[in-house]
């Protein structure tokens, strides 16, 4: 995350808003809060977020995000760090993330928290040359089935543990 380089003066009621956004939203920092208001970062909406990959890698980047959504009661959030936006998906009740989508131009990873309580890189589909290829945590150029079978393995795997 880039460290504030501005100051800006609220009054208090604007300042208590931006308060209560920032936790309604997760967000980190009043700077995250503002960016999403102002439609800086785009909100989960996978249509957005996907908006810029080719098409096949879109499709099956909105099949993951139904795989995930599908696994838990998860609330989802908007992050940009290193210029790329991540798609974060957190338990409700515990406020665990147990996934993540990361979006460029060109591919998409998706992170898992694992048994040791990192997030590990389970998938990814990218755009090589003219190609379109998958890999898994354990695989290179995997079916987009395979990808999205070991996506649900480790996402439901995780969402055991970290309950």
């Amino acid at each position: 995350m880039v460290q504030p380089t501005k100051n800006i003066k609220v009054d208090e009621s604007v300042h208590r808003e931006l308060e209560r956004l920032k936790r309604e939203t997760g967000a980190q920092t009043f700077n995250d809060v503002l960016r999403r208001e102002l439609g800086i970062i785009p909100g989960p909406k996978i249509g957005k977020l996907a908006a810029y990959l080719p098409e096949e890698l879109r499709n099956s980047v909105k099949q993951i995000y139904e795989i995930i959504d599908q696994t838990g009661d998860f609330d989802k959030t908007v992050t940009e760090e290193n210029q790329k936006n991540h798609l974060v998906f957190s338990q409700k009740d515990e406020g665990h993330e147990i996934a993540e989508i990361v979006f460029s131009e060109e591919w998409f990873k998706v992170m898992y928290r694992d048994q040791s309580g990192l997030m590990s890189m389970c998938g990814e589909g990218k755009k090589t040359n003219s190609e379109i290829k998958y890999h898994t945590d354990k695989e290179k150029d995997v079916e987009p089935r395979e990808l999205k079978k070991n996506i649900k393995l480790k996402i439901r795997g995780s969402k055991r543990r970290w309950k």
